[in-house]
């Protein structure tokens, strides 16, 4: 059974390391919705003399929903990924608590 002190340590490194998970989620997120961004800018750009004006704003509006969709999923992700979090934190309290009561 790990002490009080070996749990708090657990749980310290367990908290930092979420920390780096969700820093580098959110930079990848942003990242990847920079380059959608971009896809989506060039291809209107592409296709600028070729198309009327109403085909022009039927792109956009599908460029848009696509990226609202987008947001959408990446912010169900990273909920999923704090819950899951949550979890593994709670357990190692529970650790804590169970320690301190055998104490």
């Amino acid at each position: 059974m790990l002490s009080e002190g070996d749990i708090k340590r657990e749980i310290i490194e367990l908290i930092r390391k979420h920390q780096s998970q969700v820093s580098a989620y959110d930079h990848d997120a942003e990242e990847k919705k920079q380059r959608l961004s971009y896809r989506h800018f060039r291809r209107l750009e592409a296709t600028a003399d070729q198309m009327g004006y109403l085909n022009k704003a039927l792109l956009v509006r599908k460029q848009h929903l696509q990226m609202q969709r987008y947001k959408v999923r990446l912010q169900k992700k990273r909920t999923e990924l704090l819950f899951q979090q949550a979890i593994e934190l709670k357990t190692l309290k529970l650790k804590l608590e169970t320690a301190q009561l055998h104490s």
